[in-house]
This record gives C-alpha cells, sequence and structure tokens, in this order.
C-alpha cells in the first residue's frame, strides 16, 4: 500500500497531483463557496498553502496567503467555516499554512528561490502566526476559566497543539 501512496503523490506528475492542485488553486483563487460562503474558510486555506507551497505552485500560494492574512480577526484568531464565530481548528489550520509558506519564504530556502524572497510578506506571516498562537495559548485549553466563551469541545485541543509546537520552533518562541 506504501508504494501506492508514493505513486499517487510523487513528484508533480503523481495520478492525483494535478487534480488535487486545480482544486486547491480553485480554493486559493478566487474562493471556493463550500462550507464557507463566498470564499474559501480560513482553515481550509491555509491547508491549500500547505499543499500548494509544497508543490512549488507560488502564483496561486502567494495571493492566497495574503487573503489567508486578511480574514485574521482582531483576537488574532481565525474563524468557522460559516465565518460567525473564531474556531481552534480553523485558526490552528491557518497558522500551519502561514509557517509552511513562511519556512519557504525565509533565508535559507528563499535564497535558493529568489522569486519567492518577500521580506514584506514573511513579516506579516510572522506577526499574524504570533497573534494567533496567542489566541491558540488562550482559547485551547479545555480547563479554561469558567465564565469564558468555549473555543469548541475540549478535543479542538488537540488540533492547536502540533501548531504551537511548531510554531514554537519555527518563530524561535
Amino acid at each position: 500500500m506504501a508504494r501506492a501512496w508514493r505513486l499517487l503523490t510523487i513528484g508533480d506528475t503523481g495520478l492525483l497531483i494535478p487534480g488535487a492542485v486545480a482544486q486547491l488553486r480553485s480554493i486559493a483563487g478566487a474562493g471556493s463557496a463550500g462550507h464557507c460562503g463566498a470564499s474559501a474558510c480560513p482553515g481550509h486555506l491555509g491547508h491549500a498553502l500547505s499543499v500548494l507551497v509544497q508543490y512549488g505552485q507560488w502564483d496561486a500560494a502567494r495571493p492566497a496567503c495574503r487573503r489567508l492574512l486578511a480574514t485574521q480577526w482582531g483576537d488574532g484568531s481565525f474563524a468557522d467555516p460559516g465565518r460567525r464565530y473564531a474556531a481552534v481548528a480553523s485558526t490552528a489550520q491557518a497558522v500551519r499554512g502561514l509557517l509552511d509558506i513562511e519556512q519557504n519564504l525565509s533565508p535559507p530556502l528563499a535564497a535558493a528561490s529568489p522569486q519567492v524572497d518577500d521580506p514584506a510578506l514573511v513579516h506579516d506571516i510572522e506577526a499574524a502566526a504570533r497573534r494567533a498562537c496567542d489566541y491558540l495559548a488562550r482559547h485551547a485549553d479545555p480547563l479554561r476559566t469558567p465564565g469564558s466563551i468555549p473555543a469548541g469541545p475540549p478535543e479542538m485541543a488537540l488540533a492547536a497543539l502540533p501548531c504551537l509546537a511548531l510554531a514554537a520552533r519555527r518563530l524561535h518562541v
């Protein structure tokens, strides 16, 4: 079975890659209605960023990143799929996408690909990721302060843990 997985995803020519990248480019582009109305959910957009960056789709990833940054709420969170409430899972996935694109825009990887070097965007990404991680640290605890607004069921806190650990390593926190 592992061989089948490799064949489906190898390089940029695997059997699933062209269709998957086209779908993600659609989500990252003008937006995909999906569950979110007129545009892509922040969590879906974060996931799309991670995959687009992995396959070098910079012409779609950079504008999608800017669009994702524009959806961040004042408290650092990103919205649920209906865009009504702040959501731990959406915020965690958005941060993951931001960290994936940031890693590839920052030296030394940017030095290998000068076309993706964008210091201003890196600054904006790092600031947004820090605000989002602050939100996650405040709201992902299932044992939060009584009377505080729940950020989702307790198991949603699990979505934040890998993201917070990755952000701590990449942002040197």
